[in-house]
């Protein structure tokens, strides 16, 4: 993926964090537990996805899947385990961050823009 994504979704993140801390700090940590989990995700997911040059892919197998899942579900766990510290809603926002963000990109690309 280009460096470009976790730039620009990094500091969307950043900026969204900066905001939330004059309202409530705990949402602003929320915001950067997510989003420093979701790019622990997406770095897994390129390191685990590989194309030969036949074009077949592998998968990574289901232990990658596994674990790829925990990185997903440990920032909600530790949420709200720790509701006096992080937001839940605002660390699943910082999950969704970067899909947000890949998402426009590729709508981008799509579209020639």
């Amino acid at each position: 993926m280009d460096k470009e994504l976790y730039i620009v979704s990094g500091i969307i993140g950043l900026v969204a964090s900066i905001i939330c801390f004059f309202f409530n700090w705990r949402i602003s940590t929320g915001i950067l537990l997510g989003l420093m989990f979701s790019f622990l995700y997406f770095y897994l997911l390129t390191l685990s996805f590989k194309i030969d040059e036949n074009g077949n892919m592998s998968k990574g197998g289901i232990i990658g899947w596994f674990l790829r899942i925990l990185v997903l579900a440990l920032p909600l766990l530790i949420a709200c385990l720790l509701p006096n510290v992080f937001n839940l809603y605002a660390t699943f926002g910082g999950i969704m961050a970067f899909r947000l963000v890949l998402m426009v990109y590729f709508f981008k690309r799509k579209e020639g823009i």
